[in-house]
């Protein structure tokens, strides 16, 4: 039978799980008026507590809270230490003056006075706070082992505070690049107390479990997120799944993230380290700074400028880097797109199964060819989607891509890869949609020469080749420079 007992995530945290510990000490702090003025990944970074006007008061909270974590603090301790700080600060009970009895501060759109600290509030952000670090930390060891473990389960706890819907997804079992879980990795809602639990291929044949998959599932909604400081509604962007289970009414329930939820802590933490990174190295260059070979000789000099979090992440991580942060967190990519949210979570995953990551840094590049390789990328995901290729499963990612280098390498690419020659030619295109939109027209032989001329060697006569293939001759004469302009300048944005 299942376990279900509620996790006790003071006892787990006295594990001391090091990537938790290193996920929490990372966040600055940030004074706000309402819990939903940050939204989803955008708490990552921070530390922030609804109504708290205090930012030493703040500080207080993170001792505590950091404490809770390297010595394993109960709820009860925490509370016990916390208390008679609130209280002393004025931060506890309503916001009612005791003299007069007028209510000095109000949710925005009511007349009801704001809960300050109160024991609930310190339940909740004791756990909300210490139950997403220990999964982020939990994410990163899950990551570790992504060879041996390739599947995820669903794990709710299943007893009478567990909401339907996260009952409804109990027991299933995704790829762990399944695009579900950048929405729903658990906690994905205030006091949600699912976990994932990895598995591997033995393990899935011993219990007998099928992998689901999100495909077709996936459901973009609009759901309320409280009121604007002016009283108006506030709403907030979720994806959910369908979990094809029925209430009783027989109407298929669908698990929806709470507003502010809908994303995924682990990778949300990453891609906001290597965004504070690579924001800072321009600091570092200014200061004439340049980062060292070996992190762990880094100065005072530098840490002054990098900050401590950003610091112990490069020493725990040298390879730290643009590389896994989301594209639609890039900037200077053309929204048309990642318009189509399904289909930039298909071409995410393909460029980490098969592609190779090194794309990512070539979209990164935010400019017109760096757009264009995102368009290939895009179409040949779609093709393979389309043609029931599998390209998530080791298994199916190596077979697709041994049958490529196979094909390109023998110079017969067509009817082997056809899919990278549909890619090839959707690239070309919409580069040069977007160049006469500018008013640039050229020759797709001259648009080819411009996207792929810098990369020399083997590789562009390969290219050259595919291009004969697609019916795009390779021209003799030397690229404008006013076109090679327009395809590596950065896009401008508006």
């Amino acid at each position: 039978m299942p376990n279900t007992t509620p996790p006790d995530i003071a006892h787990a945290l006295k594990l001391k799980p090091a990537e938790a510990i290193k996920y929490f000490e990372s966040k600055g702090l940030q004074l706000t008026d309402s819990w939903n003025e940050l939204m989803g990944g955008q708490h990552i970074p921070v530390l922030t507590v609804a109504h708290l006007g205090k930012l030493d008061v703040l500080q207080r909270v993170y001792s505590e809270l950091r404490n809770a974590l390297h010595e394993g603090l109960t709820e009860a301790e925490f509370e016990r230490r916390l208390t008679p700080v609130l209280q002393a600060a004025g931060w506890w009970g309503k916001a009612i003056d005791a003299d007069t009895g007028e209510i000095t501060q109000t949710y925005p759109g009511s007349s009801r006075a704001v809960q300050y600290g109160s024991p609930a509030r310190l339940d909740l952000i004791y756990r909300q706070n210490l139950q997403t670090a220990y999964m982020v930390g939990r994410y990163q060891g899950l990551s570790e082992g992504r060879h041996s473990h390739p599947y995820w389960q669903y794990i709710a706890i299943k007893d009478s505070r567990t909401r339907p819907s996260h009952a409804a997804l109990n027991g299933r079992v995704f790829r762990r690049e399944d695009p579900a879980f950048d929405s729903l990795y658990p906690p994905n809602g205030w006091n949600c107390r699912c976990r994932t639990r990895p598995l591997s291929d033995s393990r899935l044949k011993r219990e007998g479990l099928e992998v689901d998959s999100s495909a077709g599932k996936l459901i973009d909604a609009t759901v309320p997120a409280g009121r604007y400081p002016d009283g108006s509604p506030k709403t907030a962007e979720v994806t959910g799944i369908r979990t094809g289970r029925y209430d009783a009414d027989g109407k298929e329930i669908v698990l929806f993230p709470d507003a502010g939820w809908s994303y995924h802590p682990g990778t949300s933490w990453q891609m906001a380290q290597r965004q504070q990174l690579h924001d800072k190295q321009a600091e570092l260059g200014n200061a004439g700074i340049t980062l060292p070979d070996t992190v762990t000789a880094l100065t005072d000099k530098v840490r002054r400028v990098l900050g401590e979090p950003l610091t112990a992440a490069m020493i725990a991580n040298p390879k730290l880097a643009l590389d896994d942060i989301r594209i639609s967190d890039m900037h200077g990519i053309d929204p048309d797109l990642t318009a189509d949210k399904p289909s930039l979570q298909r071409a995410e995953a393909y460029i980490r199964a098969i592609a190779g990551r090194h794309i990512f840094k070539a979209i990164a590049a935010g400019n017109l060819r760096g757009n264009a390789a995102l368009q290939h990328e895009i179409a040949e995901a779609q093709w393979l989607n389309d043609h029931h290729r599998d390209f998530l499963s080791q298994a199916g990612a190596a077979k697709i891509l041994d049958e490529y280098l196979e094909a390109s390498g023998s110079g017969i690419p067509e009817g082997v890869i056809d899919y990278h020659l549909h890619a090839l030619k959707a690239e070309i295109q919409y580069t040069s949609t977007q160049l006469q939109q500018h008013g640039i027209h050229a020759e797709l032989g001259m648009i080819a020469k411009a996207l792929y001329g810098h990369i020399g060697g083997e590789p562009l006569t390969r290219t050259v080749r595919e291009l004969q293939i697609i019916g795009i001759i390779w021209p003799e004469e030397a690229v404008p420079p006013a076109l090679q302009a327009a395809i590596t300048q950065p896009r401008k944005t508006p």
